[in-house]
């Protein structure tokens, strides 16, 4: 499954014309604040298939469009039924500044009480990945002027903050949210047969991470395996490592059939919840290791360890 793409409207700039539309097409937000929540920012489940998400805050915020789409086309904003409410809300990990912070979608079961918003779940695409708005892309992109503005009235955000993250992101043009990591056990696509391009971010600033994973490289590469898959990193348990520090990659979920290419490589199958595996020069299957001392990713890598 490839990974999914975003696109987004220009926001409409002409406010008297926008305001005299049906109140029907858009949904207005009081909040994204999650502990000031009410039943009045439901987002109702009527936007479907090629319809956008149409979110204003208030008359003096322009409006924003948001879409929920994978390269085979748009989905449903969601696919559940009963009771279930829909919350655009902000997130923003425990410890983490707003420089790891996002827009995200909270289903409920029925209104945003404290105990059913801990109880619901976010907004996922297929292979389990959260729908989200970067901050990145938030601060980064004029149409979300909006969201910016009512991040910083609901004192989420400072204009400290939108120039911090605004200056560290202003440089890419493109970004990819599920691509995105900001902490060693997020969790990203894997394609077995592709390399692995990926950003770290951490601490103000951004890399690039880029590594050929279980493959032989004769003219040209050879990939071992193919298939789809949801992993992670984690910190290599090996004890060579205790003091010198590396990384491996731990198989989380198969989103379509692990396959081998090359009957003769030696490295076992990759299987989903184990750590993805090698073998060492005397034949036997090892967990596959990154160093953090000696690779070109290592800065990269850092961002989200130290």
């Amino acid at each position: 499954m490839s990974a999914p793409i975003y696109r987004y409207l220009r926001r409409a700039t002409d406010l008297d014309h926008f305001y005299s539309m049906d109140s029907s097409s858009f949904i207005r937000i009081s909040t994204l604040d999650p502990l000031k929540l009410t039943a009045a920012d439901e987002v109702l489940p009527r936007f479907t298939n090629s319809a956008p998400l149409h979110v204003f805050f208030d008359k003096i915020y322009p409006d924003v469009y948001l879409y929920y789409r994978h390269p085979g086309g748009r989905f449903p904003w969601w696919k559940v039924e009963g009771r279930t409410k829909g919350f655009l809300y902000y997130h923003c990990p425990p410890g983490y500044s707003p420089f790891s912070s996002s827009i995200r979608m909270r289903l409920v079961d029925g209104f945003p009480t404290p105990t059913a918003f801990r109880r619901g779940r976010d907004l996922s695409f297929e292979n389990g990945l959260p729908w989200q708005l970067m901050a990145s892309q938030i601060a980064v992109y004029d149409i979300y002027e909006g969201v910016r503005k009512k991040l910083v009235a609901d004192g989420l955000w400072t204009v400290e903050d939108h120039k911090y993250v605004f200056e560290a992101w202003k440089s890419r043009r493109i970004l990819f949210p599920d691509r995105t990591l900001f902490s060693l056990d997020q969790e990203f696509p894997l394609t077995l047969n592709s390399y692995l391009s990926l950003t770290m971010a951490g601490k103000g600033e951004h890399r690039n991470f880029r590594h050929r994973l279980l493959s032989t490289l004769d003219k040209e590469v050879n990939w071992a395996f193919s298939g789809e898959t949801i992993a992670r990193f984690e910190r290599s348990p090996l004890p060579k490592h205790a003091s010198s520090p590396a990384v491996c990659i731990r198989v989380l979920r198969a989103l379509s059939p692990i396959e081998r290419l090359i009957e003769t490589y030696p490295g076992p199958l990759p299987t989903v919840g184990e750590l993805l595996q090698t073998t060492n020069r005397s034949g036997h299957a090892c967990a596959w290791t990154f160093s953090l001392t000696n690779s070109p990713n290592s800065k990269a890598l850092e961002l989200l360890m130290y």
